[in-house]
């Protein structure tokens, strides 16, 4: 092969890459398109600083509870209710922690 062949087969290549370039599709995002993990995540996130409890909170509260940790649980519950003022099964459980440490 020639110079002047490679050189043909150069241009020829480097036509297609700059073709191929051009027509490829351009892709803008505006503000409301997002990834939709980072929307997922975004609500998570907005989920626990609304007013849900976190999921741990439940679980270290309970286990305070089957074990009999009555000064623990009335700590818990009280942030539980922080979280979400009408708990409902916080707002019930706290007179009876309440009346259980009386007991104790």
């Amino acid at each position: 092969m020639t110079a002047l062949e490679k050189q043909g087969e150069c241009d020829v290549q480097s036509v297609s890459v700059h073709e191929l370039h051009i027509q490829a599709p351009q892709v803008v995002l505006s503000a409301n398109d997002q990834d939709p993990h980072e929307v997922q995540s975004e609500e998570d996130g907005n989920e626990s600083a609304e007013g849900h409890v976190p999921l741990e909170l439940f679980a270290e509260f309970l286990q305070a509870i089957m074990t009999k940790n009555y000064q623990l649980a009335k700590k818990l519950c009280q942030m539980i209710l922080i979280y979400e003022p009408q708990n409902s099964e916080a707002k019930s459980f706290l007179p009876l922690i309440e009346e259980k440490l009386l007991i104790v």
